[in-house]
Order: structure tokens, then C-alpha cells, then sequence
């Protein structure tokens, strides 16, 4: 199991708005926690011993101060930066064998993340968000 903590400033971050193009905000700070944890599961039984689980969430906040040139465009002045998601979740259910002979790995992942702005709203139309969630699956053979 792993707990950080981190803390950013970016100066003049660029983002994306609904009319083509992008602009750019004076500063954002993104803060936030992220705890982790992975499990080999040869401790529930020895027949498991090449099958894990991990999993993540973050939590994070982040707010923007615009430029005093796009106060006027755009519709939201107070808001999280664009693209920055409140909270992310994986989850990993993993086979690996490195064996000489075979050498197989296989992974199944689950992630999803909390609401954010995919697009800023600007002259009086709203902000575009999403919230989107993904499966994949993966197999590798023959690992050397």
C-alpha cells in the first residue's frame, strides 16, 4: 500500500474552448491524494500465485485564475481547470507467469474518472463536460 500527496502551479496552462482554438489561463494549482494497493493472491490459495489485483484512487482539486483579457469571453470565471477530473479509479485484476516455457500475461483493466470539463464554455454557452468510463483486456505470450 502507497499514500502521496502532491501540490502543482502551472503558469499559463493553455486550454480548449467551445469556439476553435484554444486559450490561456495566468495560473492553476492542482492539489491532491493518491492511495494504491496490490495484492498477489498465493495468500488465499497457492493455486493463485500468478494472479494479482491492484487498484488506485486519487483524489484531487484544482481552480484557475484567467487572464483578465478572457474574463469577458468566457462563461465560467470560476471553475476547475479544463481536463482536470476531481477523482480517478483503476482497478487491475492481472495473471503473470514468466515462466521459461510459457511466459504469459494477461491483465484486465477498469478505470473511471469523476466529471470534468472537456470543453470551456464561452460568449454565454456552457461548459461541455464528460465522463467517460474503460474495460480493456490484454493478453501477452511468450515473454522472455
Amino acid at each position: 500500500m502507497s499514500i502521496g500527496g502532491f501540490w502543482e502551479t502551472f503558469n499559463n496552462p493553455i486550454e480548449l474552448i467551445l469556439l476553435p482554438g484554444t486559450v490561456g489561463v495566468r495560473v492553476a494549482d492542482v492539489c491532491g491524494v493518491e492511495v494504491e494497493l496490490m495484492k498477489h493472491l498465493d495468500s488465499i490459495h497457492s493455486s493463485l500465485a500468478h494472479i494479482f489485483v491492484s487498484t488506485n484512487y486519487t483524489w484531487s482539486k484544482s481552480e484557475i485564475e484567467l487572464k483578465p483579457e478572457n474574463l469577458i469571453v468566457q462563461t465560467t470565471n470560476f471553475r476547475p481547470l479544463q481536463g482536470h477530473s476531481p477523482c480517478t479509479f483503476n482497478f487491475r485484476l492481472g495473471y503473470d507467469d514468466p515462466g521459461p516455457d510459457k511466459g504469459a500475461m494477461a491483465t484486465l483493466l477498469y478505470n473511471t474518472y469523476g466529471r470534468c470539463i472537456a470543453e470551456i464554455g464561452s460568449l454565454d454557452a456552457p461548459d461541455k463536460f464528460d465522463q467517460p468510463d474503460t474495460v480493456s483486456i490484454s493478453y501477452f505470450d511468450n515473454i522472455s
